[in-house]
């Protein structure tokens, strides 16, 4: 069969629908793009079969789709996303574990930046939009900006490159599209010359590696900075808003911020866990707001393995305080469905981690991790109360009101017709 793209005839071998299963495990990379035209086909047994295929290719099947001779329609989109974050999904679980053996191993200069470059490389590949065409690395991209600059001025310090990056280059923040994951692409951010906080300064200081700087991280609350050292002062930079150059002192001068945490965190360089970890924060949250149960989710997994290395005393409280935005979203009075058993039921009462005796958790069907919330749960039309891992609930919006016995005992309504936790304490036992 001919089609045309672009003004252009194109050869496409077709599988027939009827002819599917005999294709099973003889498909070459040729028949790709038969089988994407098949996603949207009427019968749910040969739609089965293709994504059983595609999925055949692992990672080989991404630059293939990159080349496709055609646009696909929305649910044949819909269809190949999903076949590439599986396998992409699989392939970051089993680079992750290696990743982090790195971050104990070294801790000179040149290794951090190493690190900071190989955790979001490895992100950035996991957030390439494959209809985006084939996958730049992010070193290249950062190679020849560097090149760029030192061809344009030579020898440069911080605030010139700055001044390079944020005026000459015109890299800027993303105001208009903020939410957007590819911003979190460092790959995207260096093609489209925007991003958030903290990716354009991880661009600065890793260009700034390539040009013999020390630039360094600040995990600012609620604002990702990057720092240098002018003699012995330190400068700071906001690379969101034009490679603005803001004093220590300019810094710490608002009275909401005058607090001994916050001058340790103004003091304290941010490791590169830390700075991957709060990329996955700002995921997590887009995942969410999205409602992308399976990415929130993994990337979740990563995040807590990561929140098991050690970190300085400010860098710990500040990574615990993101913790808790992303790993206890869940609060008392919040209605929740189990992923699992489906049931409905009102939190009453949180853990950190799971306070049950061993006899308890290893009758547990399931056995989740035990270091992670567990809540406390009135299970909906019944008078059960369930201990649930923070990995099995979801929000549930769905109920107006939740039946059970305790009720009374430990709630009151509020004025929006929510659940309002009284001071009745929850037993230990």
């Amino acid at each position: 069969m001919q089609a045309s793209v672009s003004g252009q005839t194109v050869e496409i071998d077709w599988i027939q629908p009827d002819k599917i299963e005999y294709a099973r495990g003889m498909v070459t990379k040729k028949e790709i793009p038969a089988l994407v035209k098949l996603l949207d086909d009427d019968s749910p047994s040969v739609r089965a079969t293709v994504v059983q295929e595609l999925s055949a290719f692992r990672l080989g099947l991404q630059e293939e789709l990159s080349r496709l001779p055609f646009s696909v329609n929305p649910i044949q989109k819909r269809q190949v996303d999903d076949i590439v974050a599986a396998q992409k999904r699989e392939c970051l679980r089993q680079a992750w574990p290696e990743w982090i053996g790195q971050l104990g191993r070294q801790n000179g200069s040149p290794q951090i930046y190493q690190q900071l470059e190989s955790g979001l490389t490895l992100l950035s590949r996991f957030l390439h939009d494959w209809s985006d065409g084939e996958e730049t690395p992010c070193g290249p991209l950062l190679d020849k900006l560097a090149e760029a600059c030192q061809e344009a001025h030579g020898p440069v310090n911080p605030i010139r490159l700055a001044r390079f990056l944020f005026e000459e280059r015109g890299f800027h923040g993303n105001e208009s599209d903020y939410y957007n994951p590819q911003n979190s692409n460092l790959a995207y951010v260096l093609r489209q010359k925007q991003g958030i906080p903290i990716s354009l300064t991880s661009v600065y200081m890793l260009l700034g590696w390539r040009l013999g700087l020390t630039i360094e991280g600040c995990q600012f609350p609620g604002h990702f900075l990057s720092r240098f050292y002018q003699g012995r002062d330190r400068v700071f930079v906001d690379c969101f808003n034009g490679g603005l150059l803001i004093r220590e002192a300019d810094l710490l001068r608002h009275k909401v911020l005058k607090s001994d945490l916050i001058k340790r965190v103004v003091q304290e360089p941010a490791t590169p866990a830390s700075i991957v970890q709060r990329f996955l924060v700002n995921l997590i949250r887009t995942y969410e707001d999205q409602e992308d149960d399976e990415q929130g989710e993994f990337l979740k997994e990563l995040f807590e393995q990561l929140n098991r290395l050690p970190a300085g005393p400010s860098e710990k409280t500040t990574l615990q305080k993101q913790a808790g935005k992303v790993l206890s979203p869940f609060s008392v009075g919040q209605m929740m469905t189990h992923r699992r058993y489906d049931y409905h039921g009102l939190i009453v009462n949180v853990t950190m981690e799971c306070q049950a005796d061993d006899t308890w958790y290893y009758r547990n069907r399931t056995q989740p991790r035990r270091e992670q919330p567990w809540y406390h749960v009135l299970v909906h039309e019944s008078d059960q109360v369930t201990y649930v891992a923070h990995a099995n609930i979801k929000t549930d919006n769905s109920l107006e009101s939740i039946t059970h016995p305790l009720i009374s005992t430990f709630f009151s309504h509020g004025p929006d017709g929510g659940y309002l936790r009284n001071d009745t304490p929850w037993p230990e036992n």
